[in-house]
């Protein structure tokens, strides 16, 4: 949501689901003809102040759609993890990283539904071809396996960058580094304008199982 990209319908085959933020999520006939609307979600609330709208998703006999999910996850980490804020205010060439450890750290969306296109065996488990798959990124980019203390926020962190909170290979998110830049001139200008920005209160976080976001988190930014 609240980005520079617009938003995109999904189809089920028979019905096209379009949201336009505010204005309410519609469901067409793929000949156009309107067969159900709600507009009861109320304010959509955008950084950007424009470009309301967001992608739905199908998920089963579920349409899920994402609202509002650009929480200020950077902040909460810094402030749960007081001794990466002190390295950061240390050395601001550690931003670009910074912002790599908290999309890993926070995985804004927590998971994705691919269809198998071929039998594959995994981990002693066989896909079948057209088997649904829900990849849990959640928890891809906690595994211990492969991170090192993967609960610790940790912005010097080598391997950041290795997350999977934007999916991999040909449905990797197209919009990544623009994310990335975003985030890092967002860091830069605060780190600028501010010595500290101080949680007051730990955040109210959006419900459900597929965004990971904060609906509520209030914070004072003290002056230089």
């Amino acid at each position: 949501t609240n980005g520079f990209a617009s938003g995109s319908p999904c189809t089920d085959g028979e019905h096209v689901y379009a949201a336009f933020g505010s204005r309410g999520l519609y469901c067409y006939t793929l000949s156009g003809k309107l067969k159900w609307k709600r507009t009861d979600f109320g304010k959509m609330t955008m950084r950007n102040g424009f470009g309301e709208g967001s992608s739905p998703t199908i998920d089963g006999d579920k349409l899920i759609v994402p609202w509002d999910h650009e929480g200020q996850s950077s902040v909460y980490a810094l402030n749960k993890f007081p001794a990466e804020y002190d390295k950061l205010k240390a050395d601001l060439s550690l931003i670009p990283n910074m912002v790599s450890e908290t999309i890993r750290w926070q995985t804004p969306l927590a998971h994705m539904r691919r269809t198998a296109l071929e039998d594959v065996e995994m981990h002693g488990q066989t896909i079948k071809k057209g088997d649904q798959v829900a990849m849990w990124y959640v928890s891809g980019n906690r595994d211990e396996r492969f991170w090192d203390r993967p609960n610790d926020y940790i912005i010097d962190r080598p391997d950041a960058r290795r997350h999977i909170s934007f999916g991999f290979g040909i449905h990797r998110c197209v919009g990544n580094r623009l994310a990335e830049l975003q985030l890092q001139i967002l860091w830069q200008e605060l780190m600028e304008r501010f010595s500290h920005i101080e949680v007051l209160d730990e955040p109210s976080f959006s419900a459900g199982g597929f965004v990971k976001g904060y609906t509520w988190m209030p914070v004072v930014l003290h002056g230089k």
